[in-house]
């Protein structure tokens, strides 16, 4: 059952609702709002991690663009302190370091370098950004197939390495795992999720691993929150569909019917 508050933040919100839109509940787009708080992206650098950054900053946070170029890093970081609007005082930057989710000891080495960059600083908002799509078949390093490994492990380590962080943020910490309504694409195997991370090749499909991986970015979500309800800690923990916009997701794949159907879609919309 909702209560009152709840019930009417949903009502005033659909499910074209941009970033402006949701913030815009809590103080209006360009104001102090979120003065005070601290967020990280990944894949802040494009997409609609590059808008909630934006937006984000634009309401007053201090927020932290991560991504596994660092010239793509630094050009997203110009642009969205260029486009916040006067009068704000929340601030876009980047650590050192980028980071390839798909690299576990990447991984490692970031989050050593963001929670040096942090310092005494808390965390209050964790957005599990990043993530590709129709990805042809790639084992990576860490034995794990790549979809898997960038969408799922590489933002279960970090969550992992960030949490002691984040439980001492304070009251209202949050932690977003951008997952999907894809995730219908894929069912456990009935012989388990062994196939999930290491899937045969023969039988290979990229809509399959997509949906997986997105199952496993809700049951990260759903369970992580079950720890931190167990512990008493002030830690929401969610997984959202974001819906269709027009991003880079999928660019890198190899199924150019696929493609076609999805930069169709997304040149459809008018969100910003």
């Amino acid at each position: 059952k909702l209560d009152k508050h709840t019930f009417n933040f949903a009502m005033g919100l659909f499910g074209g609702s941009s970033a402006s839109q949701v913030l815009g509940k809590y103080g209006g787009v360009a104001g102090q709002a979120l003065k005070g708080r601290v967020a990280v992206i990944t894949g802040g650098n494009s997409g609609a991690g590059y808008t909630t950054a934006l937006r984000l900053a634009s309401c007053g946070a201090r927020v932290i663009v991560a991504g596994r170029r660092p010239d793509a890093i630094s050009e997203a970081v110009k642009s969205i302190t260029a486009a916040l609007p006067a009068g704000t005082t929340g601030t876009v930057e980047a650590v050192s370091t980028a980071v390839d989710l798909g690299d576990l000891a990447s991984v490692r080495t970031y989050a050593a370098a963001l929670l040096s960059r942090l310092g005494p600083c808390s965390l209050h908002l964790l957005i599990l950004n990043a993530g590709v799509m129709i990805q042809p078949y790639k084992m990576m390093p860490s034995g794990i197939e790549s979809t898997m490994a960038m969408n799922h492990f590489g933002h279960f380590l970090l969550l992992r390495l960030l949490t002691p962080k984040l439980l001492t943020s304070g009251p209202d910490v949050r932690v977003v795992s951008l997952a999907s309504s894809a995730h219908a694409w894929a069912s456990v195997p009935d012989e388990g999720f062994e196939n999930w991370l290491h899937p045969d090749e023969k039988t290979f499909k990229t809509n399959t691993i997509y949906g997986a991986s997105k199952t496993s970015n809700i049951l990260m979500a759903k369970h992580f929150q079950t720890m931190m309800q167990a512990q008493g800690a002030s830690v929401t923990a969610v997984s959202v569909h974001p819906g269709v916009g027009k991003t880079g997701l999928g660019k890198e794949g190899t199924s150019s019917v696929f493609q076609t159907i999805y930069a169709g879609a997304s040149n459809m919309l008018l969100w910003s």
